[in-house]
């Protein structure tokens, strides 16, 4: 419910919240994701054009939101506070949505996988232009990344 992604003919997925492609395999031994929903192409564009939105497009999606009975926020305040000390407040918050209630396992995998993501970003001096650049060198700081970033250089690699 929570969370999509695009399943390409080539065994490749893009995925939407980090905008990488990547192997279908390695998605899913990451992410773990569980399959609620299969759309094609087709189904996927006349459904968001059809309701103006990314979902949910279906009366089950809308009712399972509405009555609380899908899985975004599972992890007790213990394993969400042991999580977090390893892996951040965000990339725990994504894992829970993208794993199945109870797989602490799962989330596990999933935290570390978001964390990277997230350490990779900011490793490479891509900051959000919404923050300001002493907040980019605190959060570097929290991540254990370097404060410096070298200035990229365009070119030809020899």
């Amino acid at each position: 419910i929570n969370h999509a992604w695009v399943e390409l003919p080539t065994g490749f997925v893009w995925e939407p919240e980090s905008g990488e492609f990547m192997k279908k395999s390695y998605f899913y031994e990451r992410a773990e994701p569980r399959v609620q929903d299969r759309y094609t192409a087709e189904e996927a564009a006349i459904m968001a054009a059809r309701t103006g939105n990314l979902g949910p497009w279906t009366e089950e999606e809308k009712r399972q939101i509405l009555s609380g009975e899908h899985h975004s926020m599972w992890l007790n305040l213990e394993q969400r506070k042991d999580l977090e000390k390893k892996y951040g407040a965000v990339a725990v918050r994504w894992a829970e949505e993208a794993t199945k209630p109870g797989d602490i396992k799962a989330a596990d995998k999933a935290a570390a996988y978001y964390y990277r993501k997230i350490r990779e970003y900011f490793a490479l001096g891509h900051g959000s232009p919404e923050l300001t650049e002493e907040q980019i060198m605190e959060l570097r700081g929290v991540l254990g990344l370097p404060k410096e970033v070298p200035p990229r250089e365009k070119g030809y690699i020899d």
